[in-house]
């Protein structure tokens, strides 16, 4: 019942700033856009509690006494967290409101959908994957170390290849189309690289094939992105098949990389 009872608490306290989220969005003025312009961006505060339910439900089914504790505390956490992560997209130059709702810039939703898929990734695979003998606070740290991780590394490309800028000011859909892959290509690898990292620790392996995966894939992309910019389509064009074609490069790479040893 405590459990329970915990659970509840944090999923009332994500509500809260799913409300936020909501209040930003909806009273934006319709001449701006419609609603249906915006249906992504409301749909977004959805992707991270219905992934964490899937988790949690699997682990629920094939594990025969799954721990509670990781469960409530450490599913409920992760809503509460992710909740409060999707309000700080603005930092990295993409805002639901002022993007999406204010420009009707449909292809900033893509990325923004795609980022919130990769930061819940990075929270799950701790969670739900990491050892049942490690203590749930230890799995739930390093969830939020892996959303935190992920954050850096988007920075990082940010800073070198100006994504965001060719997304909201030249409304790149190519390059919105490929962030919005690769996020979640690259959420994968960080998520499988936290729950390595005590291993990789207790073992005195700061050089471990997963911690270094996450950093093979960004480097693809520093390389791969400044030329995909400097030969953009047309503004408000849609994506073209090289575009998806880097993004699936970037998808598959990430499948590759998903397996190598620890």
């Amino acid at each position: 019942m405590e459990h329970l009872f915990g659970l509840i608490c944090l999923l009332i306290l994500a509500a809260g700033l799913w409300g936020a989220w909501y209040h930003l969005l909806v009273h934006v003025t319709p001449l701006a856009s419609r609603h249906a312009d915006r249906l992504l961006v409301y749909a977004l505060p959805l992707v991270s509690p219905l992934l964490l339910a899937i988790c949690a439900g699997a682990r629920w089914l094939f594990e025969p006494r799954p721990p509670l504790d990781r469960l409530s505390v450490g599913f409920g956490g992760g809503a509460l967290w992710l909740a409060a992560v999707e309000l700080s997209f603005p930092w990295l130059g993409l805002s639901a409101r002022d993007d999406v709702a204010e420009r009707r810039n449909l292809a900033a939703g893509w990325v923004m959908a795609g980022a919130q898929i990769g930061l819940t990734l990075c929270y799950i695979f701790p969670v739900a994957m990491l050892d049942p003998d490690r203590h749930t606070l230890v799995a739930i740290r390093l969830g939020i170390l892996g959303t935190l991780t992920l954050f850096v590394l988007w920075g990082i490309l940010e800073w070198w290849a100006g994504l965001s800028e060719a997304i909201t000011v030249e409304r790149d859909a190519g390059t919105a189309c490929r962030l919005a892959l690769f996020l979640p290509a690259l959420g994968i690898l960080v998520g499988r690289a936290v729950i390595a990292l005590p291993e990789a620790i207790e073992a005195e392996r700061p050089l471990s094939p997963a911690l270094v995966a996450p950093l093979v894939l960004l480097l693809a992309a520093l390389i791969v992105e400044p030329f995909c910019i400097r030969t953009p389509g047309p503004p408000g064009a849609p994506p073209v098949r090289r575009d998806f074609c880097v993004g699936l490069f970037y998808l598959i790479g990430a499948g590759l990389l998903f397996f190598v040893p620890r």
